[in-house]
């Protein structure tokens, strides 16, 4: 990776970081029924798009409160400048600031910021994951008798698996690993993995931004993953399973076969 990137990445975060600690976490509107839209969103959004267009003006970019056309094989900057909006806006401290950048369709290089909690995971294609600079590791030997399988939010929208079955593959589940949690930010999802803190991720998110940087966090951490039905997973697929080893990521894929659209 160009040590311009990686330093620019690490530069804007800093100042985002700053920029969100001064501006209100009031809603603007509701996105979505599940989901708000905050003056933070906003200013971050904007602040990103204008660094990365200044520094790399040949460069695409694509973020989630922009206009957004389709992953090619440029240089690519994708961004989501506030994960976890409904969780900051009641103060909740588990949300963040991912940024991916993609070459040839593929991430390279991520940063994953929780500047509530002081923390940021960087990553490079086989290069490794660092928290703060210090290299992480995913213990592989944690079983998931005692390990925590976390949750993303259910949408109704599933291609892969009913709304209604979503819930039922949680409750299948819930027999195998010890605890599961719903902690509202793909951020920390990955984080938490990437930690040793959870050991297999659930995650119905879509948008390259949601998924992308925290991705390259936990698979340089040693994270093994797949879609739901077991196939490939790729950019924009409807669902991920991620996971601290290989039996793991086979009982969440075995235990969904029942749930998923014609089964």
């Amino acid at each position: 990776m160009n040590e311009r990137i990686s330093n620019f990445l690490f530069d804007i975060y800093d100042q985002g970081k700053a920029i969100l600690e001064g501006v209100s976490g009031e809603a603007v509107c509701h996105k979505s029924a599940n989901d708000l839209l905050t003056k933070a969103d906003l200013a971050l959004n904007d602040f990103f798009t204008h660094a990365i267009q200044t520094a790399f003006p040949k460069a695409k970019i694509i973020a989630e409160e922009s206009e957004n056309g389709t992953l090619g094989d440029e240089l690519t900057f994708v961004v989501d400048p506030l994960d976890g909006t409904c969780n900051f806006s009641r103060g909740v401290k588990l949300h963040g600031i991912q940024i991916a950048v993609m070459e040839n369709k593929e991430c390279v290089a991520s940063l994953v910021g929780l500047p509530r909690l002081d923390l940021v995971y960087y990553a490079e294609k086989g290069k490794g994951c660092y928290r703060n600079g210090e290299r992480i590791r995913i213990d592989a030997n944690i079983s998931h008798e005692d390990g925590i399988l976390s949750l993303s939010d259910f949408y109704h929208d599933e291609d892969d698996i009913e709304f209604d079955d979503q819930f039922k593959l949680v409750a299948a589940l819930q027999g195998d690993f010890l605890k599961t949690r719903l902690f509202g930010a793909a951020c920390y999802d990955f984080a938490a993995l990437a930690e040793g803190q959870s050991q297999a991720y659930l995650c119905y998110y879509r948008h390259i931004w949601d998924i992308a940087p925290g991705l390259l966090i936990a698979k340089e951490a040693g994270g093994v993953y797949a879609r739901l039905n077991g196939s490939e997973y790729h950019y924009g697929d409807e669902s991920i399973v991620v996971a601290n080893n290989e039996e793991t990521l086979n009982l969440v894929l075995t235990k969904a076969k029942p749930f998923l659209r014609g089964a």
